[in-house]
């Protein structure tokens, strides 16, 4: 139970954007997508968990370098003229960040203590290609999360420095480039729509 904690942390989010997508009446296609993404993602925490769990990760250090290099693919693929964020799969469009990214996070844990430099260069590609998107709220997201990880491990003073550094330039780049997307309801309008159903 306690090697799953992370899991049921994060499932009072997930039930709760499932009801919040339902109350703000998103598209019937961006429910299911959120069910899908949802189980993949569960199915995704148990393979990286039991993962950490055998050491896995201490012998594919350049594991998280190559994930994060799938965020350039939306860059490379799209044809809509707004922020590229998205890898068109015919009718539906996945959000490849927040696919990639909770499975790099698992990675960094362990490459922090063995593989310092590989954590930097993994840190500062994921960094540039949030930055280009631009998403600054997923920019924000790992940057949080990546404190987290520099506080929980005994990783060395050096890598510390050089993490806040890359992590502090580009949160601000990502924050100053101006979103061209209309506030969605049920994303930037969210406390909104929990004002109007409380």
């Amino acid at each position: 139970m306690t090697g799953h904690l992370l899991f049921w942390a994060a499932a009072p989010a997930m039930v709760m954007s499932a009801w919040l997508l339902h109350v703000s009446q998103a598209p019937r296609s961006a429910q299911a997508m959120q069910f899908v993404v949802a189980g993949i993602a569960s199915a995704a925490f148990l393979v990286f968990a039991r993962g950490r769990s055998l050491g896995w990760y201490g012998h594919n250090r350049w594991l998280a370098l190559i994930l994060v290099l799938s965020l350039f693919i939306p860059l490379l693929t799209s044809l809509q003229g707004g922020p590229e964020r998205w890898l068109d799969l015919g009718s539906a469009r996945l959000y490849v960040a927040p696919v990639v990214l909770p499975a790099v996070l698992f990675l960094l844990e362990a490459l922090m203590l063995r593989a310092p430099g590989v954590a930097v260069a993994t840190v500062s590609v994921a960094s540039i290609a949030l930055v280009l998107q631009p998403d600054a709220a997923q920019m924000s997201a790992l940057a949080m999360a990546i404190l987290v990880l520099l506080f929980a491990t005994n990783s060395p003073l050096l890598l510390r420095l050089a993490l806040l550094a890359v992590l502090l330039t580009s949160g601000v780049a990502a924050w100053c480039i101006p979103d061209p997307l209309a506030p969605v309801p049920y994303v930037e309008g969210v406390f909104s729509v929990a004002y109007e159903v409380s």
